[in-house]
Protein backbone atom coordinates (compact mmCIF):
# COMPACT_ATOMS: atom_id res chain seq x y z
CA UNK A 1 0.00 0.00 0.00
CA UNK A 2 3.31 2.50 0.55
CA UNK A 3 4.61 3.70 -2.15
CA UNK A 4 7.29 6.83 -2.50
CA UNK A 5 5.09 9.65 -2.99
CA UNK A 6 6.13 13.55 -3.67
CA UNK A 7 6.39 15.40 -0.05
CA UNK A 8 3.68 17.74 0.33
CA UNK A 9 4.95 21.87 0.11
CA UNK A 10 4.85 24.07 3.04
CA UNK A 11 1.15 25.24 3.71
CA UNK A 12 -0.44 27.85 1.57
CA UNK A 13 -1.78 30.88 2.66
CA UNK A 14 -3.46 31.97 -0.41
CA UNK A 15 -5.29 30.10 -3.04
CA UNK A 16 -2.18 31.24 -5.62
CA UNK A 17 0.19 30.06 -3.23
CA UNK A 18 -1.20 26.84 -2.68
CA UNK A 19 -0.66 26.34 -6.98
CA UNK A 20 -4.28 25.86 -7.34
CA UNK A 21 -5.53 29.37 -9.80
CA UNK A 22 -2.72 30.80 -11.29
CA UNK A 23 -2.52 28.52 -14.09
CA UNK A 24 -2.74 30.13 -17.56
CA UNK A 25 -6.14 27.84 -18.41
CA UNK A 26 -7.31 29.82 -15.15
CA UNK A 27 -5.82 33.83 -16.53
CA UNK A 28 -8.43 33.76 -19.72
CA UNK A 29 -11.39 32.37 -18.19
CA UNK A 30 -13.42 35.65 -17.55
CA UNK A 31 -13.12 35.06 -13.87
CA UNK A 32 -12.20 38.70 -11.84
CA UNK A 33 -10.46 36.44 -8.73
CA UNK A 34 -8.55 39.22 -6.77
CA UNK A 35 -12.40 41.13 -7.04
CA UNK A 36 -13.68 37.83 -5.62
CA UNK A 37 -10.96 37.34 -2.73
CA UNK A 38 -11.08 41.34 -1.76
CA UNK A 39 -15.10 41.26 -1.32
CA UNK A 40 -14.10 38.13 1.52
CA UNK A 41 -11.28 39.65 3.19
CA UNK A 42 -13.69 40.62 6.33
CA UNK A 43 -14.80 36.49 5.96
CA UNK A 44 -11.62 35.46 5.97
CA UNK A 45 -10.12 37.00 8.82
CA UNK A 46 -13.64 35.94 10.99
CA UNK A 47 -12.88 32.48 9.78
CA UNK A 48 -9.18 32.63 10.82
CA UNK A 49 -10.17 33.96 14.34
CA UNK A 50 -12.67 31.27 14.51
CA UNK A 51 -9.88 28.37 13.43
CA UNK A 52 -7.30 29.38 15.57
CA UNK A 53 -9.94 29.52 19.18
CA UNK A 54 -11.69 25.70 17.61
CA UNK A 55 -7.58 24.43 17.05
CA UNK A 56 -6.48 26.02 20.95
CA UNK A 57 -10.13 23.73 22.58
CA UNK A 58 -8.98 20.94 20.80
CA UNK A 59 -5.45 21.14 22.18
CA UNK A 60 -6.84 21.71 25.58
CA UNK A 61 -9.32 19.14 25.75
CA UNK A 62 -6.94 16.36 26.63
CA UNK A 63 -4.32 16.10 29.52
CA UNK A 64 -0.80 16.78 28.22
CA UNK A 65 0.82 12.61 27.37
CA UNK A 66 -2.58 11.13 27.61
CA UNK A 67 -3.69 8.39 25.25
CA UNK A 68 -5.83 9.17 22.72
CA UNK A 69 -8.73 6.68 23.73
CA UNK A 70 -8.39 6.97 27.40
CA UNK A 71 -11.28 9.40 28.31
CA UNK A 72 -14.16 7.83 25.95
CA UNK A 73 -13.35 4.36 27.29
CA UNK A 74 -12.83 5.28 30.73
CA UNK A 75 -16.52 6.91 30.87
CA UNK A 76 -17.60 3.65 28.60
CA UNK A 77 -16.31 1.33 31.37
CA UNK A 78 -17.73 3.60 34.65
CA UNK A 79 -21.35 3.40 33.24
CA UNK A 80 -21.30 -0.39 34.40
CA UNK A 81 -22.31 -1.02 37.53
CA UNK A 82 -21.00 -4.10 39.38
CA UNK A 83 -19.88 -5.04 36.24
CA UNK A 84 -23.06 -5.19 34.67
CA UNK A 85 -25.41 -3.56 32.62
CA UNK A 86 -28.94 -5.09 32.08
CA UNK A 87 -29.92 -5.41 28.41
CA UNK A 88 -32.81 -3.21 28.94
CA UNK A 89 -30.81 -0.52 29.67
CA UNK A 90 -28.38 -0.88 27.37
CA UNK A 91 -30.07 1.79 24.80
CA UNK A 92 -30.17 4.33 27.82
CA UNK A 93 -26.31 3.53 28.59
CA UNK A 94 -25.24 4.48 25.05
CA UNK A 95 -27.45 7.58 25.28
CA UNK A 96 -25.51 8.68 28.47
CA UNK A 97 -22.04 7.68 26.68
CA UNK A 98 -23.29 10.17 24.04
CA UNK A 99 -24.15 13.02 26.18
CA UNK A 100 -20.65 12.83 28.40
CA UNK A 101 -18.70 12.64 25.02
CA UNK A 102 -20.13 15.70 23.48
CA UNK A 103 -20.31 17.90 27.00
CA UNK A 104 -16.30 16.58 27.19
CA UNK A 105 -14.68 17.45 23.62
CA UNK A 106 -15.44 20.44 22.18
CA UNK A 107 -15.22 19.35 17.85
CA UNK A 108 -16.46 16.26 16.59
CA UNK A 109 -18.61 14.04 15.11
CA UNK A 110 -21.19 10.97 16.41
CA UNK A 111 -22.61 8.35 14.67
CA UNK A 112 -24.66 6.20 16.66
CA UNK A 113 -25.37 2.21 15.66
CA UNK A 114 -28.61 1.64 13.78
CA UNK A 115 -31.39 1.07 16.36
CA UNK A 116 -32.92 -2.16 17.40
CA UNK A 117 -36.15 -2.41 17.21
CA UNK A 118 -36.01 -4.75 20.45
CA UNK A 119 -36.56 -3.23 24.04
CA UNK A 120 -33.54 -5.58 25.64
CA UNK A 121 -30.88 -5.29 22.50
CA UNK A 122 -27.58 -7.47 22.98
CA UNK A 123 -25.52 -4.81 21.98
CA UNK A 124 -25.51 -1.09 21.16
CA UNK A 125 -23.10 0.82 19.56
CA UNK A 126 -21.38 4.96 19.19
CA UNK A 127 -18.90 5.87 17.43
CA UNK A 128 -16.83 9.32 18.11
CA UNK A 129 -15.36 11.04 15.12
CA UNK A 130 -12.69 12.63 17.63
CA UNK A 131 -10.49 16.42 16.29
CA UNK A 132 -6.94 15.40 17.33
CA UNK A 133 -4.84 18.69 17.19
CA UNK A 134 -0.84 19.10 17.96
CA UNK A 135 1.91 21.66 17.33
CA UNK A 136 5.18 20.17 16.29
CA UNK A 137 8.20 22.38 15.62
CA UNK A 138 5.52 25.30 15.52
CA UNK A 139 3.72 23.56 12.26
CA UNK A 140 -0.09 23.35 13.42
CA UNK A 141 -1.31 19.89 12.29
CA UNK A 142 -5.21 18.78 12.51
CA UNK A 143 -6.24 14.88 11.84
CA UNK A 144 -8.96 12.34 13.28
CA UNK A 145 -8.97 9.82 15.46
CA UNK A 146 -12.10 7.61 15.27
CA UNK A 147 -13.15 5.76 18.43
CA UNK A 148 -16.15 3.05 18.40
CA UNK A 149 -17.65 1.78 21.27
CA UNK A 150 -20.15 -1.40 21.87
CA UNK A 151 -21.65 -1.85 24.89
CA UNK A 152 -22.88 -5.07 25.72
CA UNK A 153 -24.48 -6.77 29.32
CA UNK A 154 -20.89 -7.91 30.67
CA UNK A 155 -18.46 -6.30 28.15
CA UNK A 156 -16.82 -3.57 26.19
CA UNK A 157 -15.91 -4.00 22.84
CA UNK A 158 -13.76 -0.77 21.66
CA UNK A 159 -11.70 0.26 18.72
CA UNK A 160 -10.38 3.37 18.03
CA UNK A 161 -8.32 4.07 14.40
CA UNK A 162 -6.06 6.93 13.48
CA UNK A 163 -6.77 8.74 9.84
CA UNK A 164 -3.75 8.20 8.50
CA UNK A 165 -4.52 12.01 6.72
CA UNK A 166 -5.07 15.54 8.31
CA UNK A 167 -4.48 19.11 7.48
CA UNK A 168 -3.36 22.30 8.84
CA UNK A 169 -5.36 25.50 9.65
CA UNK A 170 -5.48 26.94 5.93
CA UNK A 171 -7.50 24.44 4.82
CA UNK A 172 -10.40 24.94 7.80
CA UNK A 173 -9.93 28.27 7.16
CA UNK A 174 -11.16 28.25 3.50
CA UNK A 175 -13.95 26.36 4.38
CA UNK A 176 -15.46 28.29 6.71
CA UNK A 177 -15.18 31.24 5.21
CA UNK A 178 -16.93 30.13 1.55
CA UNK A 179 -18.92 27.39 3.61
CA UNK A 180 -20.68 28.03 6.48
CA UNK A 181 -22.52 24.69 6.72
CA UNK A 182 -19.24 22.61 8.01
CA UNK A 183 -20.24 23.28 11.78
CA UNK A 184 -16.60 21.09 12.88
CA UNK A 185 -13.12 20.69 12.15
CA UNK A 186 -14.00 16.72 12.45
CA UNK A 187 -16.61 16.72 9.43
CA UNK A 188 -14.34 18.77 6.92
CA UNK A 189 -11.38 16.55 7.86
CA UNK A 190 -13.94 13.30 7.33
CA UNK A 191 -14.87 14.39 4.39
CA UNK A 192 -11.43 15.38 2.66
CA UNK A 193 -10.49 11.85 3.14
CA UNK A 194 -13.95 10.48 0.93
CA UNK A 195 -11.11 9.80 -2.63
CA UNK A 196 -7.96 9.25 -1.70
CA UNK A 197 -8.21 5.76 0.04
CA UNK A 198 -9.77 4.42 -2.46
CA UNK A 199 -7.40 6.45 -4.95
CA UNK A 200 -4.45 4.12 -3.20
CA UNK A 201 -6.20 1.08 -3.70
CA UNK A 202 -6.50 1.92 -6.65
CA UNK A 203 -2.59 2.37 -7.37
CA UNK A 204 -1.71 -0.49 -5.41
CA UNK A 205 -3.74 -2.49 -8.22
CA UNK A 206 -1.90 -0.79 -10.97
CA UNK A 207 1.84 -1.03 -9.23
CA UNK A 208 0.99 -5.21 -9.06
CA UNK A 209 0.04 -4.89 -12.69
CA UNK A 210 3.09 -3.17 -13.90
CA UNK A 211 1.80 -0.33 -15.21
CA UNK A 212 0.53 3.61 -14.07
CA UNK A 213 2.98 6.11 -12.01
CA UNK A 214 2.82 7.20 -8.66
CA UNK A 215 0.25 10.01 -7.51
CA UNK A 216 1.45 13.51 -6.92
CA UNK A 217 -1.55 15.48 -5.86
CA UNK A 218 -4.57 14.37 -4.96
CA UNK A 219 -8.24 16.32 -5.44
CA UNK A 220 -10.85 15.54 -3.66
CA UNK A 221 -14.65 17.13 -4.36
CA UNK A 222 -16.19 18.99 -1.55
CA UNK A 223 -19.06 21.63 -1.36
CA UNK A 224 -19.32 21.79 -4.86
CA UNK A 225 -15.75 22.82 -4.80
CA UNK A 226 -12.40 20.94 -4.81
CA UNK A 227 -9.79 20.42 -2.32
CA UNK A 228 -6.60 20.04 -3.31
CA UNK A 229 -3.47 18.10 -1.23
CA UNK A 230 -0.45 15.95 -1.37
CA UNK A 231 0.38 12.20 -0.47
CA UNK A 232 3.66 11.35 0.96
CA UNK A 233 5.32 8.72 3.11
CA UNK A 234 6.06 9.23 6.51
CA UNK A 235 9.31 7.14 8.46
CA UNK A 236 10.25 5.78 11.88
CA UNK A 237 6.22 5.65 13.14
CA UNK A 238 4.86 3.64 15.71
CA UNK A 239 2.56 1.33 14.87
CA UNK A 240 -0.55 3.30 13.94
CA UNK A 241 -3.51 0.82 12.67
CA UNK A 242 -6.30 -0.03 14.79
CA UNK A 243 -6.43 -0.62 18.26
CA UNK A 244 -8.83 -3.17 20.02
CA UNK A 245 -9.36 -2.91 23.53
CA UNK A 246 -11.95 -5.72 25.13
CA UNK A 247 -13.01 -4.81 28.95
CA UNK A 248 -14.81 -7.17 30.87
CA UNK A 249 -14.69 -9.13 34.59
CA UNK A 250 -11.49 -10.52 33.67
CA UNK A 251 -9.94 -7.37 33.23
CA UNK A 252 -8.48 -5.06 29.72
CA UNK A 253 -7.15 -6.90 26.89
CA UNK A 254 -5.35 -4.07 24.11
CA UNK A 255 -3.85 -5.52 20.92
CA UNK A 256 -3.23 -4.20 17.30
CA UNK A 257 -4.45 -4.44 14.46
CA UNK A 258 -2.83 -4.68 10.93
CA UNK A 259 -2.56 -1.35 9.85
CA UNK A 260 -4.11 -0.65 6.50
CA UNK A 261 -1.65 1.88 5.61
CA UNK A 262 1.65 1.20 7.13
CA UNK A 263 4.15 -1.08 6.56
CA UNK A 264 6.64 -3.41 8.60
CA UNK A 265 9.60 -0.68 8.37
CA UNK A 266 7.78 1.77 10.60
CA UNK A 267 6.79 4.01 6.89
CA UNK A 268 3.16 5.15 7.08
CA UNK A 269 1.05 6.96 3.62
CA UNK A 270 -0.43 10.20 5.27
CA UNK A 271 -2.56 12.37 2.94
CA UNK A 272 -2.18 16.43 3.15
CA UNK A 273 -4.92 18.19 2.28
CA UNK A 274 -3.88 21.64 1.73
CA UNK A 275 -6.61 24.20 0.66
CA UNK A 276 -10.22 24.30 -0.68
CA UNK A 277 -11.12 25.79 -3.25
CA UNK A 278 -14.98 26.73 -3.75
CA UNK A 279 -16.39 26.82 -7.44
CA UNK A 280 -16.69 30.77 -8.38
CA UNK A 281 -12.72 30.10 -8.39
CA UNK A 282 -12.24 27.07 -9.95
CA UNK A 283 -11.37 27.34 -13.80
CA UNK A 284 -13.07 25.69 -16.50
CA UNK A 285 -11.01 22.35 -16.37
CA UNK A 286 -11.05 21.85 -12.63
CA UNK A 287 -14.75 22.52 -13.17
CA UNK A 288 -14.99 19.45 -15.47
CA UNK A 289 -12.63 17.37 -12.96
CA UNK A 290 -15.00 18.32 -10.15
CA UNK A 291 -17.99 17.04 -12.05
CA UNK A 292 -16.17 13.81 -13.47
CA UNK A 293 -15.41 13.66 -9.29
CA UNK A 294 -18.79 14.01 -7.76
CA UNK A 295 -20.27 11.43 -10.31
CA UNK A 296 -17.54 8.65 -9.21
CA UNK A 297 -19.01 9.45 -5.33
CA UNK A 298 -22.25 9.06 -6.23
CA UNK A 299 -21.53 5.91 -8.46
CA UNK A 300 -19.36 3.76 -6.02
CA UNK A 301 -20.49 5.31 -2.49
CA UNK A 302 -20.20 1.78 -1.06
CA UNK A 303 -16.67 1.03 -2.07
CA UNK A 304 -15.53 4.59 -1.01
CA UNK A 305 -17.71 4.03 2.81
CA UNK A 306 -15.82 0.52 2.40
CA UNK A 307 -12.64 2.06 1.88
CA UNK A 308 -12.81 4.61 4.86
CA UNK A 309 -13.96 2.01 7.36
CA UNK A 310 -10.48 0.23 7.30
CA UNK A 311 -8.90 2.86 9.04
CA UNK A 312 -11.77 3.07 11.51
CA UNK A 313 -12.12 -0.74 12.33
CA UNK A 314 -10.05 -2.90 10.34
CA UNK A 315 -13.30 -3.75 8.84
CA UNK A 316 -12.03 -6.97 6.09
CA UNK A 317 -9.83 -8.30 9.07
CA UNK A 318 -10.87 -11.33 10.60
CA UNK A 319 -10.93 -10.46 13.97
CA UNK A 320 -13.76 -11.41 16.75
CA UNK A 321 -13.90 -7.31 17.75
CA UNK A 322 -13.94 -5.98 14.32
CA UNK A 323 -17.12 -8.56 13.20
CA UNK A 324 -18.73 -7.84 16.63
CA UNK A 325 -18.53 -4.05 15.62
CA UNK A 326 -19.60 -4.48 11.28
CA UNK A 327 -22.56 -6.42 12.96
CA UNK A 328 -23.53 -3.69 15.22
CA UNK A 329 -22.80 -0.90 12.86
CA UNK A 330 -24.67 -3.29 10.05
CA UNK A 331 -21.51 -2.91 7.49
CA UNK A 332 -21.30 -5.24 4.62
CA UNK A 333 -18.20 -5.46 2.08
CA UNK A 334 -18.58 -4.44 -1.40
CA UNK A 335 -17.99 -7.40 -3.82
CA UNK A 336 -14.75 -8.59 -5.70
CA UNK A 337 -15.75 -7.38 -8.90
CA UNK A 338 -18.04 -4.15 -7.66
CA UNK A 339 -14.21 -3.02 -6.30
CA UNK A 340 -13.16 -3.58 -9.20
CA UNK A 341 -15.69 -1.95 -11.12
CA UNK A 342 -14.95 1.21 -9.05
CA UNK A 343 -10.96 1.07 -9.15
CA UNK A 344 -11.46 1.00 -12.59
CA UNK A 345 -13.61 3.96 -13.23
CA UNK A 346 -11.40 5.88 -10.70
CA UNK A 347 -8.37 5.49 -12.68
CA UNK A 348 -9.90 6.36 -15.89
CA UNK A 349 -10.41 9.40 -13.95
CA UNK A 350 -6.91 9.60 -13.16
CA UNK A 351 -5.04 8.96 -16.37
CA UNK A 352 -7.45 11.51 -18.21
CA UNK A 353 -6.05 14.58 -19.83
CA UNK A 354 -8.56 16.53 -17.12
CA UNK A 355 -6.61 15.00 -13.89
CA UNK A 356 -3.24 15.35 -15.76
CA UNK A 357 -3.32 19.15 -16.75
CA UNK A 358 -4.53 20.04 -13.44
CA UNK A 359 -2.43 18.13 -11.34
CA UNK A 360 0.48 19.63 -13.68
CA UNK A 361 -0.86 23.17 -13.43
CA UNK A 362 -1.07 22.37 -9.41
CA UNK A 363 2.79 21.37 -8.98
CA UNK A 364 4.07 24.17 -11.89
CA UNK A 365 2.57 26.80 -9.80
CA UNK A 366 4.17 25.75 -6.06
CA UNK A 367 6.67 28.16 -4.59
CA UNK A 368 10.26 27.79 -6.48
CA UNK A 369 12.51 25.88 -4.34
CA UNK A 370 9.90 23.68 -2.36
CA UNK A 371 9.20 20.22 -3.19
Amino acid sequence: MIEELSAASETPQSDQAAGILESPLAESDGIDRNAIRKSRKSAAKKAKRVVKQRFKDVCQARPVNSRPADQILKAAVDLYVDRFIARRDLKAAIAKLEAIVRQSLPDLAVTRAPRSVSQKPERVGLMVHETRAVTEEAERLVTIENHTVVLEEKRVIFISGLLPGGSRPHLFERVFERDRQMKTLAEIVLRSADIWPTLMWMRTEQRLSGRGSPITVMMTPFANGLMFGSLEKLHAMPPAGPTVTIVDQFGQKPYQLHDFYGDTNGNRLYARTTTYVDPSLLSPEQLTLRDMLQVFVRTFTDVVADNNWRWKIGLGLRDPAVAIITKTFKLTEVSVHRRAEALAALESIVSSTTWQNVAAATLESQPRGKS
